[in-house]
């Protein structure tokens, strides 16, 4: 499937695919959850000065820390008081990475994220590109075009969210989305610089709290480039997410903060 980024008038990106990649930490929200409960995305997005990205059915917004201070400001202070619920309407996620220290994979590779599994509107695959969630639009369907009694009712939305998601990964697995033109450029351009080079792109980062998927992608592509090159990054990486709190520099083939 062929993704296309367009920037929104007030800042996020609308990603043109039904599965949305996510980083770091992220707060996932239901749109269907914003149309009801407060209105259109855009009146949404531009009230509450969300800056993320959406598809339309979700918004996800994404912070570089653990704990995600402003993601939790941004529940307390804006979703609950408009009565979003945790699992229903919205959910915290973070980044399971694919590789680690010493090129080791995850062992949740080709599986539904676990902080996702038992969400009914929300679908979710950690592949070798990423993690990618998706919104369950034909199991709303599917639920709202019958009328059981409630027991009944959640005994079957269970089978039938099991259902679509086995369609769903099947699908997911066989198009992962493919690395774009300026992707591969940025490949290149990371192969070109010296250690002390990709110290200095690294430190570019630093300070921001939100990132666009484009972002993302590089930031998941740095990580690549710190374990092919056999630096010790122990002291940015925790073992699920980068930090970008402080500045870095080499010393020898280890990271230290400064």
């Amino acid at each position: 499937m062929e993704n296309k980024n367009n920037t929104l008038e007030n800042g996020p990106e609308f990603l043109d695919s039904d599965q949305m990649p996510f980083v770091f930490s992220s707060l996932i929200i239901n749109v269907a959850s914003v149309n009801k409960k407060f209105g259109t995305l855009i009146d949404f997005i531009s009230k509450f000065d969300l800056n993320g990205q959406t598809n339309g059915k979700l918004l996800i917004v994404a912070e570089i820390v653990t704990p995600p201070g402003n993601l939790i400001q941004i529940v307390e202070n804006r979703l609950r008081p408009l009565n979003f619920v945790n699992k229903l309407d919205y959910v915290f996620v973070d980044e399971e990475l694919i590789r680690g220290a010493g090129g080791s994979y995850t062992p949740y590779l080709n599986q539904p994220h676990l902080a996702c599994k038992n969400i009914p509107w929300l679908g979710s695959l950690i592949t070798a590109d990423g993690n990618f969630v998706w919104y369950k639009e034909t199991v709303e369907k599917e639920i709202e075009a019958y009328n059981f009694p409630f027991v009944k009712f959640n005994v079957w939305k269970q089978i039938g969210v099991q259902k679509a998601e086995k369609s769903v990964l099947r699908s997911a697995k066989m198009n992962h989305m493919p690395i774009s033109e300026s992707r591969v450029e940025y490949i290149k351009k990371l192969s070109k610089l010296d250690d002390l080079g990709l110290i200095e792109l690294f430190n570019t980062y630093v300070g921001r709290k939100h990132f666009s998927i484009r972002m993302q992608m590089d930031v998941w592509l740095l990580q690549d480039e710190f374990i092919k090159r056999n630096l010790d990054y122990s002291v940015i990486f925790d073992g699920k997410s980068f930090s970008f709190a402080k500045k870095i520099k080499l010393e020898g083939k280890k990271v230290i903060t400064i």
